[in-house]
């Protein structure tokens, strides 16, 4: 019997080594924003401190505070006792309440969440914005920011504003917005307008060009309303048995004379140089469009600015953040 072959140590190396495979990184090209750093007004230290000092004398109270029992009283107790002892504290803590100098107030003047500060915006209802800077991802709360630049309105992004509304309102909150010219918060509308100029918004911003322009915002009520001319026109056809009114609100009526009511169906040629058939006349009507719907197109020679290309790899601690990507520098 033959032997059986034997590796020597140089080939048990090699071979070792030729399954070892390096793991292939996939990079993704991703379009992404041209403006390398969007506008994020983050106060600083100082603003912070002042801010927070008005905003704790001025917020209210809009949720009462939970009653609760913690468990190092309740763990002394007997099993059999603790329905009883619960109640007892239940009904403590609500007389020591409804004594407290503290009351519910509502909520007239702020505005708080994303999804109605958002519509505010829309509605023009709003006149001062504040943010909470622990924003993960900041793609959340970037909508508000936009569409506050393009309505010039105030924001400022304040650290730990959350555990602030939390703590003072019982109401936690990304956004918290305050109404136009409200009397009870105008201390802190004052100090947000005197911050905001110190955070200004960088001139390429694409929402900065569309605040300067408010000539697609207003139009002059002159030009919105047409003339008593132009609203009603007449076409009569070749045919002098009709006569067709068109007006602007694209309400048609004809009007027929009574002398043809008794003809028939059918049509007859009367004269072999005319056309048995007569088509109606196309009538051209203006369209009256509302101005605050209708946006024209602009032919403004304006450049803008294309999107660019990012290169992008997967996370290497993707197990425990799953579908991050990381930039490649």
């Amino acid at each position: 019997m033959t032997e059986a072959p034997v590796l020597s140590k140089k080939q048990q190396n090699q071979s070792l080594s030729a399954k070892k495979t390096k793991t292939k990184t996939c990079i993704k090209n991703v379009l992404a924003t041209p403006f390398k750093k969007s506008h994020w007004p983050c106060i600083c230290e100082d603003h912070y401190n002042s801010l927070k000092a008005v905003l704790e004398e001025d917020l209210p109270r809009l949720v009462p505070e939970k009653v609760k029992i913690s468990w190092k009283e309740m763990k002394h107790v007997p099993r059999n006792e603790r329905k009883k002892f619960r109640q007892e504290c239940l009904q403590k803590q609500i007389a020591e309440r409804e004594k407290s100098d503290v009351q519910c107030e509502n909520r007239d003047g702020l505005i708080l969440g994303v999804n109605d500060v958002s519509k505010a915006l829309e509605n023009s209802s709003v006149s001062h914005i504040l943010i909470t800077a622990e924003v993960e991802p900041r793609i959340l709360v970037k909508h508000v920011i936009n569409q506050a630049i393009m309505n010039k309105i105030p924001t400022l992004v304040m650290p730990y504003l959350r555990t602030l509304l939390k703590a003072k309102c019982g109401i936690s909150s990304m956004v918290l917005g305050f109404r136009d010219h409200h009397p009870k918060y105008s201390l802190v509308q004052t100090l947000i307008e005197e911050m905001a100029t110190m955070y200004p918004v960088d001139k390429r911003h694409p929402y900065y060009s569309r605040a300067q322009n408010d000539s697609v915002m207003f139009v002059d009520e002159s030009n919105s309303q047409l003339e008593q001319d132009d609203s009603v026109m007449i076409v009569q056809p070749e045919q002098d048995n009709t006569v067709m009114i068109a007006e602007q609100d694209d309400s048609v009526m004809i009007i027929e004379d009574t002398e043809d009511e008794n003809k028939s169906v059918y049509l007859t040629r009367t004269d072999k140089t005319k056309r048995v058939f007569v088509p109606e006349t196309k009538t051209s009507k203006k369209e009256k469009t509302n101005s605050e719907v209708f946006i024209p197109f602009s032919y403004a020679n304006d450049l803008f600015t294309p999107l660019r290309v990012t290169r992008m790899r997967k996370d290497e601690n993707r197990k425990t953040k799953r579908g991050k990507l990381i930039k490649i520098k």
